[in-house]
């Protein structure tokens, strides 16, 4: 097939258009998912500085006896964007590189806070499921959600492992105030 000059000039045009649609989508997915958070150091990583000192201090404590009691490590990660990515996929990419995904042997979950959409999520280790009464998850987050809707972090997230101790500790004959 021959192409006049016009035809040809219009024909190269698409195909480098086309060439970079793709490139463009593909470099913003790289992006998203090259934004890799350090391993974490300490229970609460607040990569985003949204947790003031003295309840980052007080929730080391509190989640390390947690630990200690029951077994179950409870990490907290802050960021300050999420990316782009959706709450629940970029939690998963975090669980899974911090080896607390589904199929972790660990008895651990990793809960992930974006401080620019307020948005949270938490996900858990196939071993530690079991271990967690039915709705604790789910009442965390509804009972955090008004404070980090009013930029409380500090607050909320005080409120929401109080929360998940206190339901947990029902099964397991301890309060949040025996951690704490």
């Amino acid at each position: 097939m021959k192409f006049t000059g016009n035809q040809r000039a219009i024909f190269f045009t698409a195909i480098l258009a086309a060439f970079l649609m793709v490139w463009s989508g593909a470099n913003r997915r790289g992006q998203a998912q090259n934004t890799q958070l350090p391993q974490p150091v300490r229970y609460v990583n607040d990569f985003a500085e949204a947790i003031d000192g003295s309840t980052k201090q007080r929730l080391e404590t509190i989640l390390a006896n947690l630990k200690e009691r029951t077994g179950i490590e409870f990490l907290v990660a802050t960021v300050k964007s999420a990316g782009g990515e959706d709450i629940y996929d970029y939690s998963l990419r975090v669980a899974n590189e911090w080896n607390v995904g589904s199929k972790s042997p660990r008895k651990a979950l990793v809960l992930v806070i974006a401080i620019d959409t307020g948005k949270f999520f938490t996900q858990f280790s196939g071993h530690v499921q079991a271990d967690l009464p039915d709705g604790l998850v789910g009442e965390m987050g509804r009972r955090m959600r008004p404070k980090f809707e009013s930029a409380g972090y500090s607050e909320g997230l005080l409120t929401g492992i109080e929360t998940f101790i206190n339901i947990l500790g029902e099964r397991n004959n301890f309060a949040f105030e025996s951690l704490d």
